[in-house]
Order: C-alpha cells, then structure tokens, then sequence
C-alpha cells in the first residue's frame, strides 16, 4: 500500500503547538465559548421550520453544542418518533439503567417508592445543578430533554462546567488541583441495581491541561476514605465547588415551552430544575461520546 507525498504532508504534525491544537479540538476547547448568566446574551438555537436539509440542521445544531456546550431546537413536532429520528440522524442512542428512548410522567408524588426509578430526577422536587451518569464508568455525553407537557413552575437550570472549571482555578489553584488529581466516590442503588465508580471532578488532559471532562452530582456522592491531615481541605474543596455550582450568577435559568428540544453535553455542562406542581411529561435520551466525537469528525467540525 503505498501514500503519496502529500498525503504525508496534509497529516504531519510538524510541531508540538499543532498537535497540541488538535487535542483541544478533540477536547472541545478549541471553539468553546466559555458563558454565566450576565455574558451569555443570546441562547445557541436552531429554527427546524428554517431546514429542508437536515444535514445541515445537524451540523448547525452540533456546531452549537460544541461552542456552548449546549444548544435547542425550536418548532419541533410533539411526535415522540419525530424526536427520536432526529435524533438517530446524529448516531445512535445509548441504553443504560433508565432505558434507551425516556417516556417519562411526572406527577407530584411524595412516596418515593412509587416512582419509576428511585432517582429524584423522577419527582417534582428541586433538582441542583449536576451531571448525569457520575456512577457510570464512562458516562453519557449527548443528553436531550423534550417536555412534551409542562405543569406549573419546572424551569430549566443550566450552569457552564468550563466556566466553574476556570473560576475556581482562577480563586482556589491548590483546591483546584485537589479537585482534579484526588478519586472521588459517586454511587446509585436501587432495586436490582447498584453501580460505583470513582473519578476526578476536573479530569484534565496531562498534554494540553484542557479540561476533559467536568462530572459532579453532590446527591450522588458517596462515602470515601481520606487520611486525617487531608480531610480539612478535602470538606474545603468540596465547599468551594457546591458554592460556585449554586452561585445565581453562573446560573442559565429558563422555562422550555413544549416544541423546543434541549441537548447539552454532559461532559461540560449541568442541568437542574425547579421545583413543578402539576403533571409534566418529558422524553429524551442519551448518546455517547464516541456519538458526539464521531458526528463532529463527519461533519468536519473537529
């Protein structure tokens, strides 16, 4: 099998600033804009009345994801196969505890073992900011949200792991480090089911330093040993971080009106919600990372 000189060429690395370039491409940093509350002005949307071609709906809307970390699509079909299809068009759908394709009613329910998954996420009640999946080996990337029916209250909580990331490096460098180089326990059970995984919080690329990936969900976190002269700092980090998570001026909050389709990437950016009365109905799934790497490679956005 023979390459050609400029094959060679067009895929040298012909320095360490170009392979380094690449790495944060892959990391999702390269075009990442970094966003709170006050400097994002606008939301990242796509109008799917503007598409007769939905290669490029999909390429507009991943291109969206990969800058914000999250992104909608407005005038959508109510239609649960409609969604699911649009879906597929950016790669397959990941199956895990909660099912491949959610269907999920949501009433007011006060006996949690009534709910479908013993999993607040199943209630009406506040849900903090976090990132789904913490207790997974590899946790899910793409996350999507249609609420097909709202009830009262509900509204959608959207906070910038990149930005969190950065501010306490930027406040707290010997915390962050802590943060990023110390294992920490997330865990769920329920019925037949009981997963663990430990993880950084801050998983940084040792190449780059770019942040990789940013898993935290306080409600998830379990017990773990730590040495006695480490147990100050370690309660310290972990106040510094659940304090800039809770923080209002890192907080995107709104209400999702049905015929809009959230996606975010779970490896940058948390959801929560508010607290809702009434019923509320919401489908939605997830997709992989190797999802995302692979529909950005496709369309020449990486």
């Amino acid at each position: 099998y023979n390459i050609s000189q400029d094959k060679l060429i067009e895929n040298k690395y012909d320095s360490e600033n170009n392979y380094l370039k690449n790495l944060i491409n892959l990391n999702f940093n390269g075009k990442s804009i970094i966003w709170n509350k006050k400097s994002l002005t606008e939301l990242p949307i796509v109008n799917f009345k503007e598409f007769s071609n939905y290669d490029n709906l999909i390429r507009q809307w991943l291109e969206l994801i990969q800058i914000y970390g999250f992104a909608f699509v407005s005038n959508l079909s109510l239609d649960k196969q409609v969604n699911e299809d649009l879906i597929r068009l950016i790669g397959p759908i990941d199956d895990s505890i909660f099912g491949k394709f959610w269907d999920v009613k949501f009433e007011e329910k006060k006996n949690y073992d009534t709910l479908e998954h013993y999993d607040t996420a199943y209630s009406s009640v506040f849900l903090p900011p976090h990132t789904d999946g913490t207790y997974s080996k590899i946790t899910p990337s793409l996350q999507f949200f249609h609420f097909i029916e709202q009830g009262k209250g509900g509204e959608t909580i959207l906070v910038d792991g990149l930005n969190i990331s950065n501010q306490i490096q930027k406040k707290f460098p010997l915390h962050y480090q802590f943060l990023s180089n110390e294992l920490f326990q997330f865990h769920y059970i329920e019925k037949d089911i009981h997963l663990i995984e430990y993880e950084k919080i801050f998983r940084i690329c040792p190449k780059s330093n770019q942040l990789i990936q940013f898993r935290f969900n306080n409600t998830d976190r379990s017990q773990i040993y730590v040495p006695i002269e480490k147990a100050k700092f370690f309660y310290e980090s972990i106040k510094i971080l659940i304090n800039e998570i809770h923080n209002p001026e890192n907080h995107l909050q709104m209400q999702i009106a049905p015929g809009v389709m959230l996606v975010t990437n779970n490896w940058r950016v948390m959801h929560g919600r508010q607290s809702f009365t009434g019923k509320r109905r919401m489908i939605g799934c997830y997709q992989s990372i190797e999802t995302f790497y692979n529909a950005l490679k496709l369309h020449k956005l990486i």
